[in-house]
Protein backbone atom coordinates (compact mmCIF):
# COMPACT_ATOMS: atom_id res chain seq x y z
CA UNK A 1 0.00 0.00 0.00
CA UNK A 2 2.83 2.51 0.80
CA UNK A 3 4.42 2.40 -2.81
CA UNK A 4 0.37 3.06 -3.85
CA UNK A 5 0.94 6.01 -1.84
CA UNK A 6 4.20 7.31 -3.11
CA UNK A 7 2.86 6.21 -7.13
CA UNK A 8 -0.13 8.45 -6.47
CA UNK A 9 1.97 11.85 -4.38
CA UNK A 10 4.32 11.38 -7.96
CA UNK A 11 1.55 11.80 -10.08
CA UNK A 12 0.29 14.39 -8.41
CA UNK A 13 3.74 16.22 -8.56
CA UNK A 14 3.56 15.71 -12.27
CA UNK A 15 0.62 17.00 -12.62
CA UNK A 16 1.32 20.31 -11.02
CA UNK A 17 4.62 20.97 -13.03
CA UNK A 18 2.78 20.07 -16.06
CA UNK A 19 0.98 23.49 -15.32
CA UNK A 20 4.13 25.37 -14.79
CA UNK A 21 5.02 27.09 -17.85
CA UNK A 22 3.31 29.59 -20.41
CA UNK A 23 0.40 31.25 -19.49
CA UNK A 24 -3.10 30.60 -21.04
CA UNK A 25 -2.29 32.56 -24.09
CA UNK A 26 1.21 30.77 -24.66
CA UNK A 27 3.16 33.68 -23.87
CA UNK A 28 6.51 33.27 -22.32
CA UNK A 29 6.64 34.05 -18.37
CA UNK A 30 10.02 34.16 -17.01
CA UNK A 31 11.75 35.12 -13.87
CA UNK A 32 15.44 36.86 -14.23
CA UNK A 33 17.79 37.83 -11.91
CA UNK A 34 19.54 41.21 -12.54
CA UNK A 35 22.37 42.05 -10.34
CA UNK A 36 23.32 45.56 -9.86
CA UNK A 37 25.18 47.78 -7.78
CA UNK A 38 23.18 48.03 -4.65
CA UNK A 39 20.97 44.94 -4.84
CA UNK A 40 19.53 42.32 -7.02
CA UNK A 41 16.52 42.80 -9.35
CA UNK A 42 13.85 40.53 -10.58
CA UNK A 43 12.17 40.55 -13.74
CA UNK A 44 8.70 38.76 -15.03
CA UNK A 45 8.42 39.25 -18.80
CA UNK A 46 5.46 38.52 -21.16
CA UNK A 47 4.03 38.96 -24.43
CA UNK A 48 0.60 40.11 -24.71
CA UNK A 49 0.00 37.53 -28.23
CA UNK A 50 2.49 35.12 -28.83
CA UNK A 51 5.44 36.35 -30.85
CA UNK A 52 5.78 36.40 -34.33
CA UNK A 53 7.48 37.74 -37.21
CA UNK A 54 6.93 41.77 -36.59
CA UNK A 55 6.26 43.89 -34.34
CA UNK A 56 5.70 42.49 -31.20
CA UNK A 57 4.13 44.24 -27.97
CA UNK A 58 6.50 43.42 -24.33
CA UNK A 59 5.38 43.81 -21.09
CA UNK A 60 7.37 42.92 -17.55
CA UNK A 61 7.53 44.23 -14.17
CA UNK A 62 10.50 44.30 -11.59
CA UNK A 63 10.80 44.64 -8.10
CA UNK A 64 12.69 47.70 -7.95
CA UNK A 65 11.06 50.53 -5.97
CA UNK A 66 14.13 53.05 -7.83
CA UNK A 67 13.79 54.33 -11.49
CA UNK A 68 15.16 52.45 -14.25
CA UNK A 69 15.17 52.87 -17.72
CA UNK A 70 15.76 50.03 -20.47
CA UNK A 71 17.23 49.79 -23.94
CA UNK A 72 15.40 47.24 -25.94
CA UNK A 73 17.20 45.57 -28.89
CA UNK A 74 16.86 42.52 -30.84
CA UNK A 75 19.32 40.17 -32.03
CA UNK A 76 19.26 37.17 -34.58
CA UNK A 77 23.12 35.83 -33.17
CA UNK A 78 22.83 32.51 -35.88
CA UNK A 79 22.37 35.30 -39.01
CA UNK A 80 24.34 38.13 -37.39
CA UNK A 81 21.96 40.71 -37.41
CA UNK A 82 19.33 42.54 -35.47
CA UNK A 83 16.01 44.46 -36.34
CA UNK A 84 14.83 48.12 -36.39
CA UNK A 85 11.75 49.49 -35.34
CA UNK A 86 12.32 48.73 -31.38
CA UNK A 87 10.47 50.93 -29.12
CA UNK A 88 12.45 51.01 -25.62
CA UNK A 89 9.97 50.23 -22.72
CA UNK A 90 8.45 53.21 -20.23
CA UNK A 91 6.88 51.98 -17.05
CA UNK A 92 3.11 52.69 -17.23
CA UNK A 93 1.46 54.10 -14.36
CA UNK A 94 0.21 50.73 -12.96
CA UNK A 95 3.71 49.59 -12.72
CA UNK A 96 4.00 47.91 -16.03
CA UNK A 97 6.73 48.82 -18.42
CA UNK A 98 5.67 48.40 -22.47
CA UNK A 99 8.13 48.65 -25.61
CA UNK A 100 8.06 46.73 -29.01
CA UNK A 101 10.30 44.06 -30.07
CA UNK A 102 10.59 43.61 -33.67
CA UNK A 103 11.63 40.32 -34.91
CA UNK A 104 11.85 40.57 -39.13
CA UNK A 105 11.72 36.58 -39.57
CA UNK A 106 11.88 33.43 -38.38
CA UNK A 107 14.20 32.13 -36.13
CA UNK A 108 15.86 32.13 -33.10
CA UNK A 109 16.04 35.52 -31.29
CA UNK A 110 17.75 36.93 -28.71
CA UNK A 111 15.71 39.75 -26.62
CA UNK A 112 18.19 41.83 -25.11
CA UNK A 113 17.26 44.45 -22.06
CA UNK A 114 19.78 46.56 -21.04
CA UNK A 115 18.85 48.64 -17.63
CA UNK A 116 20.20 51.36 -16.16
CA UNK A 117 19.28 53.83 -13.18
CA UNK A 118 20.41 57.65 -12.56
CA UNK A 119 23.09 57.11 -15.77
CA UNK A 120 24.41 54.26 -14.19
CA UNK A 121 24.58 50.61 -16.35
CA UNK A 122 22.85 47.91 -13.73
CA UNK A 123 23.28 45.17 -15.63
CA UNK A 124 21.39 43.53 -18.87
CA UNK A 125 18.44 40.55 -19.03
CA UNK A 126 18.73 38.17 -21.92
CA UNK A 127 15.28 36.37 -23.20
CA UNK A 128 15.51 33.45 -25.82
CA UNK A 129 12.65 33.83 -28.68
CA UNK A 130 11.72 30.96 -30.73
CA UNK A 131 9.95 31.79 -33.79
Amino acid sequence: MASFDRWFALCGALVALSACGPDASGSPTRMTPLTGESQAMQMSLWFPEPPHVGANAVEFTIDSAEAVTFELTTEMWSMGHGAAGNVNPTRGDDGVYRGTAVFSMSGDWLLRLRASSNSVERGVFDFQIGL
